[in-house]
């Protein structure tokens, strides 16, 4: 019976998803790479390898930054080991993809803005912008969805936000670097709350639905409570591992 809910619910969003994808395509602008690159600065290092000292990025922005050789290896364990996300719903999935985009938009702006480094931040300026149009698409098709079966859309969003996670999960060393970037303030509990869960909560008007049935009342009432959980989650952490100042996005 789920099944059949889920096929009609994605079924009517069809006319939608197009509208949403054409507007994606005007929106985004190409950008390439190695326009940003300075290469008049760079040289060989086969006979005088690098050392960290020269680097031109801080060594707290570097932690959310990986780097050649460390970054394909990185690469290599996460594709072999895979990433699976515990979500089968529709509701469930674009509710994730909007709030890991908007996530990974906000983390690569405050990642750019430590590095102290022009370049750096250039690129990782338009990284964000790119993912910001991405999370544009997944919003809009979970705010059809709101509209057309809020039930289903509140289920899926507040079992996504409740154990929300970000990809990287099955990267080696995940743990420890992501305790790092949450001290520099490039993403943690607070920004988490601040730039991702209530902008989301607000956009997609939860707290304003109306004429909602007994389910779909409770379950706005939860994620309205959600917020509040969270914070209180940031404040444990901050207390136990002291955090910088939320960056500003």
């Amino acid at each position: 019976m789920a099944y059949n809910k889920d096929f009609e619910l994605v079924e009517a969003l069809e006319p939608t998803v197009r509208k949403l994808m054409a507007e994606h395509r005007d929106r985004r602008k190409h950008w390439y790479f190695h326009d940003l690159i300075p290469w008049e600065e760079g040289r060989s290092f086969v006979k005088e390898p690098w050392e960290e000292s020269q680097a031109t990025i801080n060594e707290r922005a570097r932690t959310s930054l990986v780097f050649p050789v460390e970054l394909e290896d990185d690469r290599m364990a996460t594709m072999t080991t895979g990433y699976f996300p515990d979500y089968s719903r529709p509701a469930e999935l674009f509710a994730y993809t909007s709030a890991q985009e908007l996530a990974t938009r906000v983390s690569h702006r405050n990642a750019g803005k430590i590095t102290e480094d022009e370049t750096a931040f250039e690129l990782m300026r338009n990284i964000a912008a790119d993912e910001n149009h991405h999370f544009m698409f997944y919003k809009g098709v979970m705010q059809a969805m709101i509209d057309l079966h809020p039930a289903m859309a509140l289920e899926g969003i507040l079992n996504t936000m409740r154990n929300f996670q970000m990809p990287g999960v099955g990267i080696p060393g995940f743990v420890r670097r992501s305790i790092e970037i949450a001290k520099a303030g490039v993403y943690n509990l607070r920004v988490h709350h601040d730039n991702v869960l209530m902008p989301l909560l607000k956009q997609w008007g939860i707290g304003e639905l109306k004429g909602l049935d007994a389910k779909a009342s409770e379950l706005q009432a939860a994620l309205m409570a959600l917020p509040a959980e969270i914070m209180g989650k940031a404040e444990r952490f901050e207390a136990r591992f002291g955090t910088a100042a939320t960056a500003s996005v």
